[in-house]
């Protein structure tokens, strides 16, 4: 598993990823749509600053990458 402290390498991450914050809570999000997704959190709402901040300050850990297909 991967774990990703900087801003950039979380963008970087592929549609479908899921991750796992280092912080207290192991905050779980999933990457959809270019947002950072909480599924136990209401439909619509993103939590991009908060996966920005758990990554910059505790770190993320990727749990979960879609595979890619090269064409």
């Amino acid at each position: 598993m991967t774990t990703v402290k900087r801003i950039a390498d979380l963008d970087a991450l592929p549609e479908g990823t899921v991750v796992v914050g280092l912080d207290p809570q192991a905050t779980v999000v999933h990457k959809r749509d270019g947002h950072w997704i909480d599924l136990r959190k209401p439909p619509g709402t993103t939590w991009n600053v908060r996966t920005y901040v758990m990554a910059r300050r505790w770190g993320i850990r990727v749990v979960a990458e879609p595979e890619r297909n090269p064409k």
